[in-house]
């Protein structure tokens, strides 16, 4: 399941020191079911953020595979992989 991207709020959320315990817990319980919570490389330049300081399992993503546009990122954003699915390469692409 794809879900538009996140506000700056929900978002900030995701960092283990500004979560609450009921957030780190519903992580927790998804996780062990299998989920799997991916977070726009986009989105986390747009709020100064880099995957390290999101929880430990939230995915980090690029909108376009690693041999187009290349050229424009960032060290860290390089070894990342490409958004899962069609709709959120879209999402994290601008599209």
């Amino acid at each position: 399941m794809c879900f538009p991207r996140p506000s700056l709020s929900s978002l900030l959320r995701l960092q283990p020191a500004k979560a609450s315990s009921e957030l780190k817990q519903a992580l927790q319980k998804a996780r062990r079911e299998g989920a799997q919570v991916y977070v726009c490389t986009k989105d986390l330049k747009a709020n100064n953020l880099k995957p390290a300081d999101l929880f430990q399992g939230v995915r980090a993503v690029r909108g376009m595979p690693p041999d187009q546009g290349s050229e424009n990122l960032a060290a860290w954003e390089k070894s990342l992989p490409c958004a899962p699915d069609a709709k959120m390469r879209g999402i994290c692409s601008g599209g």
